[in-house]
C-alpha cells in the first residue's frame, strides 16, 4: 500500500515538474496578491539615493 502511494506521488511530481500540467483546483481566484522581498541597493546618478530589487 504505502509503495503505490509513494509511486503515485512520484507520478504526480513527475506530470508537474517535468510535463508542466497544472493539477486542477477546486476553486478559481479573481484576484491574486503575493508578497516579495527585496534587496536595497544604493543608486548613482538618481534623484534617489536608494532603489530596492524584487527579489521574486
Amino acid at each position: 500500500m504505502l509503495n503505490i502511494r509513494h509511486q503515485e506521488g512520484e507520478e504526480k511530481r513527475a506530470a508537474v515538474f517535468k510535463d508542466g500540467e497544472a493539477p486542477a483546483g477546486k476553486e478559481v481566484a479573481l484576484k491574486l496578491c503575493i508578497e516579495a522581498d527585496g534587496v536595497m541597493i544604493r543608486l548613482q546618478r538618481a534623484k534617489e539615493k536608494r532603489g530596492e530589487i524584487k527579489t521574486a
